[in-house]
């Protein structure tokens, strides 16, 4: 039977002493984890492709490793994520693989980005990566916006020799091609297709 906080005060000092009143803390279970050497810790998260720590927590077994381990032999998680993935990402993730990877998905500030990395680590490259390769994220985002721009430029070439004449506004919303990104460039469309003319892309009377 509880004691009362009555029961409580009644007691001597020397019983009072004794009592435990908290609540009783369950044991803690220690996990027996065999220590790994980096090269058996980096063949762990090859052979299961954990690519986040969300997905090693999720997925290990009893008694692998986990992400403390990682932490402890590689100074932090993604230390561990780069010497694992990194030389199998190198050629995949290049610096156009990147710019394009801003442009498909829209991530045009660094929090979308990041929370694309989280969503999908084996197709997003890390903003570490990102710094290795730009210096900046706007550096990546800047250039992303010169490559959509010419890529627009090549489409807006496309379907004036289509037609045989400068398209109109009109024109590109039928072709499906968004000049905004051009436009705010150049400074409106009189300045994009002179610009386009000088570089001999384009001519006034379609020849």
């Amino acid at each position: 039977m509880a004691l009362t906080a009555h029961d409580i005060l009644a007691l001597p000092a020397e019983k009072r002493r004794k009592l435990k009143l908290g609540k009783k803390r369950r044991r803690y279970r220690k996990e027996n984890r065999p220590r790994r050497s980096k090269g058996e810790l980096v063949a762990f998260l090859r052979e299961n492709d954990f690519r986040s720590s969300r997905q090693l927590e999720a997925g290990r077994k009893p008694g692998e490793p986990n992400t403390n381990d990682f932490r402890k032999e590689f100074g932090s998680w993604q230390n561990a994520l780069d010497s694992a993935f990194t030389d199998l990402q190198e050629v995949r993730f290049t610096p156009e693989y990147m710019a394009k990877s801003v442009l498909e998905f829209g991530l045009w500030t660094c929090l979308k980005y990041l929370a694309a990395r989280a969503a999908r680590p084996d197709v997003i490259p890390s903003m570490y990566r990102v710094k290795q390769q730009w210096g900046y994220f706007s550096n990546l985002k800047e250039f992303a916006v010169r490559m959509s721009i010419a890529e627009t430029l090549n489409r807006y070439i496309t379907l004036y020799r289509k037609l045989g004449r400068i398209p109109t506004m009109e024109d590109c919303r039928e072709g499906n091609i968004n000049l905004e990104a051009a436009l705010n460039h150049f400074g409106g469309k009189r300045e994009l297709d002179g610009f386009l003319q000088g570089i001999g892309g384009i001519n006034e009377d379609g020849g």
